[in-house]
């Protein structure tokens, strides 16, 4: 995404919602269910694709489902970001409360993305502001204490 000249979306914290992510990314002229996004556009989703502790009007396999068509799809104009909850599936630190073991297909998803180095913990790009002046993306919550 560095040097590029298109609009960029960012989006986050999608967290198993799978009809606000699927109505977020059409208002942006993003087809969800084909995983193309516009020539003209660049997504970032900054992470937190599951949500931990999931519960009957969540769907993070869902999430998952559309965050990996529009990876496969859009080769270096979709970039997924990892959360703490997506990295708490793979092994990442969490809260002990947190039933990682109840999202199994989101977890091979994010193995799968791992395996490739397809997900990343941050991206830089390039500001209209200066020349020098990049903007770092990454997820807040990296960590769990």
């Amino acid at each position: 995404m560095k040097g590029s000249k298109l609009a960029v979306a960012v989006l986050g914290d999608v967290g198993g919602q799978t009809k606000v992510y699927e109505e977020a990314l059409r208002s942006i002229g993003v087809d969800p269910d084909k995983g193309i996004l516009p020539k003209d556009l660049d997504l970032i989703q900054v992470g937190d694709v599951v949500r931990m502790n999931p519960s009957p009007h969540l769907d993070s396999r869902g999430c998952m489902e559309i965050s990996d068509r529009l990876l496969r799809n859009n080769p270096g104009r979709f970039v997924q970001l990892l959360g703490n909850h997506d990295l708490a599936l793979l092994g990442g630190a969490h809260d002990p409360h947190w039933k990682i073991e109840d999202l199994p297909v989101s977890r091979f998803i994010l193995e799968q993305w791992w395996s490739e180095k397809l997900p990343s913990l941050a991206v830089s790009l390039s500001s209209s502001v200066g020349d020098d002046d990049d903007i770092l993306v990454t997820h807040a919550g990296m960590g769990y204490n």
